[in-house]
């Protein structure tokens, strides 16, 4: 017998210190420091998955991802204008049902990799005319940019024969 339930998720962009009950000092520092141009962001995803049929073996695992952030704005640190900066690492952690159970090459969970620690972003941004115009210079996800563009299907279509058709929801993939 298997049993079910539906999965809620919290929107995206909700952040918990709002709902938590953290101590009133711990709310105090973080405006202090939000006013200074200092920003932290912490996010934890865990995942539980089960292969019940197919692959080479059966099971369950357990896997996660921790996420740690820092932002800086440089003009209220140091008086730099229109600089920011920005640092994201990832510590994951757990076995991957795709390659311990399944043996796919696509990973089935978005954020099953091997365990490790990775500094994932670095960078330092440069604003100018009014931000319509920035630069920037160090480490950066590879589709940080076109990752939600209305305009990504159109630029990476040449690369992914699919995207073009992905982003029309008129338009057939077979």
């Amino acid at each position: 017998m298997i049993a079910a339930t539906s999965a809620h998720a919290a929107p995206k962009d909700e952040s918990a210190a709002e709902w938590l009950p953290l101590p009133q000092a711990f709310k105090d520092l973080r405006e202090r420091l939000d006013a200074a141009g200092v920003a932290f962001g912490v996010t934890y995803i865990g995942d539980n998955i089960t292969n019940v049929s197919g692959g080479f073996k059966r099971g369950a695992i357990h896997f996660g991802r921790l996420d740690t952030s820092v932002d800086l704005d440089l003009e209220k640190l140091v008086g730099w204008s229109g600089a920011r900066a920005h640092a994201n690492f990832f510590h994951l952690y757990g076995r991957g049902l795709s390659r311990n159970y399944v043996g796919n090459i696509a990973t089935i969970s978005e954020i099953e990799a091997l365990p490790d620690a990775r500094l994932f972003e670095a960078y330092v941004e440069q604003a100018f005319a009014d931000n319509k115009l920035s630069i920037k210079v160090g480490q950066q996800a590879a589709d940080a940019e076109f990752f939600d563009s209305r305009t990504d299907a159109e630029v990476l279509a040449p690369l992914r024969p699919y995207s073009a058709a992905c982003a029309r929801p008129s338009a057939s993939l077979l």
